[in-house]
């Protein structure tokens, strides 16, 4: 029939024409992947710079550090490297007594377990608050146990909005230092 064949010769055309033009197809193509490529990367790269920066209070907090406590201390924190480099104490976060010190709620057994791993502090980042029992977080139950126990946890250093009210935003910028006081 008349509109196969000129179907058929429009396809033939657009065949030979693909052939003819399918290099420079191919290289716009490339192009295009390459540009959308670079543009993705560049909004990556900027989301992760904003990620990776550390907050000036951070900072502040660590300033704080070096100029009130003597350099034999050692700090529980969560985020250990950066503290360490920064703030120039002695951290850890990952101990086996962990789960004795922020989960028990018993004075006793948590200043035992932080006494018997030399902890002589405590600090709480704002931000990495959290409402699960157990988790790469800080409890709020713990920081709520360590509010509740001014005599054996001082505050002795806090920046950013008022710790209650970063545990009812679920996290804020800011941190708290305590004093881990044994007794005689």
């Amino acid at each position: 029939s008349l509109i196969g064949l000129i179907g058929g010769i429009y396809f033939n055309e657009l065949v030979e024409a693909l052939k003819k033009y399918f290099k420079y197809i191919f290289l716009i193509f490339i192009v295009i992947v390459v540009i959308a490529s670079f543009f993705n990367f560049m909004m990556k790269l900027n989301t992760m710079k904003e990620v990776k920066r550390f907050s000036p209070s951070f900072f502040e907090m660590c300033n704080f550090i070096k100029e009130n406590t003597p350099k034999n201390s050692s700090f529980m924190i969560l985020y250990v490297s950066p503290f360490v480099y920064n703030c120039e104490r002695k951290a850890s976060w990952e101990i086996p007594d962990k789960p004795d010190i922020v989960l028990s709620n018993d004075i006793n057994l948590v200043l035992e377990r932080l006494k018997a791993n030399g902890f002589t502090h405590v600090i709480v980042q704002k931000f990495a608050l959290s409402g699960e029992k157990y988790s790469s977080m800080y409890p709020v139950e713990f920081v709520r146990f360590l509010m509740n126990n001014p005599e054996e946890f001082k505050n002795i250093y806090e920046n950013g909005p008022p710790i209650e009210q970063c545990i009812q935003a679920g996290g804020c910028d800011g941190s708290v230092v305590y004093e881990v006081n044994y007794g005689s």
